[in-house]
């Protein structure tokens, strides 16, 4: 079979509408609290639908310095949250020697619709094709942008 590599989860993070880490999510699990309820962070006045699953109570400064966070979608934002949850989780020293070997699984399914919108209705306000959008929109809402640079702690 030859040199098979192997994969071990060493940490876990966390941020989602039951919790903003593993031991509150899976304790409001077990005690059956709904993540779901009214939204609140957009008029939803046009739509038939009220309720959704929404981040409740986030500090982005506490993952993230402001003025940075600010060049972000919020979904990496709770991204970059959870990877720093997991690698704390782990009690991961990350050095030169090691950070080779280390990686981070991020799991999204769509990110970054507050981006788009917002990029979308400067292009259509300013009477832009797609391709005059600006050259930052991309990172801002794009999910591997998360891991760029050291926005994920060591």
């Amino acid at each position: 079979m030859g040199n098979k590599r192997r994969v071990v989860i060493t940490g876990l993070g966390i941020v989602s509408p039951v919790g903003l880490s593993v031991a509150e999510s899976w304790g409001n699990i077990l005690a059956g609290n709904s993540g779901i309820g009214e939204i609140s962070h957009f008029d939803v006045s046009a739509f038939s639908t009220r309720i959704g699953g929404s981040i409740k109570n986030f500090d982005v400064t506490e993952h993230i310095p402001a003025k940075e966070a600010k060049k972000m979608d919020p979904f990496i934002h709770y991204g970059i949250a959870a990877a720093n949850q997991a690698i704390e989780d782990a009690n991961l020293q990350v050095s030169e020697d090691n950070a080779h070997r280390i990686g981070v699984a991020i799991g999204s399914g769509i990110g970054g619709l507050f981006g788009i919108e917002k990029g979308y209705d400067r292009a259509r306000f300013l009477h832009f094709s797609f391709p005059a959008i600006s050259s930052t929109c991309f990172p801002v809402i794009c999910p591997s942008c998360m891991v760029i640079g050291d926005r994920i702690s060591r």
